[in-house]
């Protein structure tokens, strides 16, 4: 007899959890796209290898330039490589402080958060020399190349938002990055993933970055 309901209630219990899980496949990609947490240094160590792929992406850019800009394709492929090489060199220089300071970054030396400040500074006056340097360019190139500057740009403003006013004036963090002003809201891996491949897909597919998948706890969800 016993044998008998658990033979009968076997397959309505696998049919209520396949229902439940499929619910939860269905449902959670809406959850996961709506929310944005507050920039945190895990958010921002978890954006770090999709905001890399981001800035690897100059060189395929470059590579789809049409005609001859002014100065020659080989000027422009040097200032490319520079670039790409000073944003990769910067933000692994961010990623290895924060790694190492995650769990009270308030606290870390003076020295550590002055190196997220160089490392801010450089990338931002390399990607603005990126940008002048592209203006020469065709229109299809630099809307992709603003494309890369506008997300790393974002990206950088979370960086800079982690730090605590006090500790930011001692670094030498521009003012801008302070506390005191609204919170710096960092999107997930994933959104910076598909933002960018909407600006940058229609200009330049090559270009595009691998998008994470969306997480229903460990199992993975939707490319």
């Amino acid at each position: 007899m016993k044998f008998a309901v658990r033979e009968f209630f076997a397959p309505l219990g696998r049919a209520v959890m396949i229902g439940f899980l499929c619910a939860s496949l269905i449902c959670a990609p809406v959850m996961l796209e709506g929310c944005s947490a507050r920039s945190t240094v895990s958010t921002v160590i978890a954006d770090m290898p999709t905001i890399l792929n981001i800035a690897q992406s100059i060189l395929a850019i470059v590579a789809a330039v049409q005609g001859t800009p002014a100065g020659g394709l080989a000027s422009l492929q040097a200032q490319a490589d520079a670039s790409e090489k000073a944003a990769v060199t910067g933000l692994q220089t961010i990623q290895a402080v924060l790694e190492a300071y995650q769990q009270d970054l308030a606290n870390a030396p003076a020295s550590a958060l002055r190196k997220i400040s160089a490392a801010v500074t450089a990338i931002n006056a390399n990607l603005t020399g990126l940008e002048t340097a592209f203006r020469v360019s065709d229109p299809k190139t630099q809307a992709a190349i603003g494309a890369v500057v506008t997300a790393v740009s974002g990206f950088l403003l979370g960086v800079e938002s982690l730090v605590p006013a006090a500790v930011a004036a001692i670094a030498g963090l521009p003012q801008t990055a302070r506390a005191g002003s609204a919170p710096y809201v960092m999107p997930s891996a994933r959104t910076l993933a598909k933002r960018f491949n909407a600006a940058v897909g229609p200009l330049v597919p090559q270009a595009k970055v691998h998008v994470p998948w969306a997480r229903v706890g460990p199992i993975p969800v939707l490319p």
